[in-house]
């Protein structure tokens, strides 16, 4: 066996192992839950820099921050050096992240090996620190602006109101009128479409190279401390909000990135209802979590199948390992991407590493062959954004 093999089958121990016992520390604190939750207080994240997925979330394989740190740090430490060689990360490239998160790390972008990354926003109060890391990092950050589901209840659409309640949706309509009340409380109030559209309009417009993006529909999403259990984000307005991106990106001409949970088929169903004028360009979905057949399913789309391409990060998916990588295999080679999904510049490069040893397990590559090709895919889905930083950067 040459050193690229003996590399691959290392990598695949190690996926085995390091899977297995991220598992068993889950299970040990307890604290798995099928149900995705959202921030704590909306008004509180601009200053502590904390999102619920990085303290106790199933989007995470850990319990909390600071143990998720802890432990990547310690196993991929190893791994980067064992199972990696420099060149590699020049092919790496994060589809997906959202570093914006952790400012107080940030400056991790400028010293780390890894090509690009595409740094997504979540709603309109980070819209600003998202301009910011481009306006720091241009040759390596790719602006996104958009609105995650998970904070869809804090923008109001035409013809709503400011009140929580009506974006909010529960089995019990007084826990729907408690949480509005909680939120009201500690100045989590939706914000005008008035407000927020020609902002995000105008940030698209002035960084031409931007994408739109984090959007996209959540059916398991639950808000955090508002006193009752259960309450979740108006899967409607979800989805107004889901067109009104779709529409803005399609105008524009911009790729999207977008988030689906438990509402796969729903989703597809919506592009099979719209025409090509309609649709982006190019569209992500990233951490894909769907069956093999829904990626048939999308890829076979009249007129547009071949604009989706499909991402995905060992955080999010790595929690079945078979059916992560039935996924990958059913993926087209050419829509293949690869993300951290990462809240914080420092875990962006192991995240990457992660995914890229899963990848190559599920399609038979060797470590250097899936870091070229998905880079290649991601050159493709990003080349707009590419070459206007590249001409930029040619200019100044």
């Amino acid at each position: 066996m040459d050193l690229l093999g003996a590399r691959s089958a290392a990598s695949s121990l190690l996926i085995t192992l390091r899977t297995w016992g991220l598992k068993k520390r889950n299970r040990a604190t307890g604290q798995i839950s099928h149900r995705r939750l959202i921030a704590r207080s909306c008004a509180h994240l601009q200053s502590a820099e904390r999102h619920a997925r990085v303290e106790i979330c199933p989007r995470r394989p850990f319990p909390c921050a600071d143990a998720m740190s802890t432990i990547l740090e310690d196993e991929h430490a190893a791994v980067i050096s064992v199972d990696t060689n420099e060149q590699l990360f020049d092919y790496l490239a994060d589809s997906h992240c959202h570093p914006q998160d952790d400012m107080e790390n940030v400056s991790h972008l400028n010293s780390m090996r890894v090509s690009h990354v595409a740094v997504m926003a979540e709603r309109r109060s980070d819209w600003q620190n998202v301009e910011r890391i481009y306006e720091l990092y241009s040759g390596k950050a790719i602006p996104c602006f958009g609105i995650h589901p998970w904070f869809s209840h804090l923008h109001a659409l035409e013809g709503e109101n400011t009140e929580n309640a009506p974006l909010l949706e529960s089995k019990s309509n007084d826990d729907v009128q408690a949480a509005s009340v909680a939120l009201k409380d500690r100045g989590d109030i939706p914000i005008p479409a008035s407000e927020w559209k020609p902002e995000l309009r105008r940030l698209l417009l002035k960084h031409p190279y931007a994408c739109v993006g984090e959007f996209g529909l959540d059916k398991a999403a639950v808000l955090l401390d508002v006193g009752v259990r259960g309450v979740q984000p108006n899967f409607e307005h979800q989805t107004a909000l889901v067109r009104h991106h779709l529409q803005l990106a399609a105008e524009l001409n911009r790729p999207v990135s977008m988030h689906c949970v438990r509402c796969y088929g729903f989703l597809e169903q919506l592009f099979r209802q719209m025409t090509p004028e309609e649709c982006p360009s190019k569209i992500m979905l990233h951490s894909f979590g769907g069956s093999p057949d829904i990626i048939k399913g999308f890829t076979k789309i009249p007129k547009v199948g071949t604009r989706f391409y499909f991402s995905f990060s060992s955080v999010i998916n790595s929690k079945n390992m078979d059916k992560l990588v039935q996924r990958i295999q059913q993926v087209p080679d050419d829509r293949l991407l690869m993300e951290s999904d990462q809240t914080s510049a420092t875990k962006i490069a192991a995240g990457l590493v992660d995914i890229c040893q899963v990848t190559a397990l599920a399609k038979g590559w060797s470590l250097e062959e899936t870091a070229q090709r998905t880079y290649a895919n991601f050159r493709e889905f990003y080349a707009q954004s590419l070459l206007h930083m590249d001409d930029e950067g040619t200019t100044a």
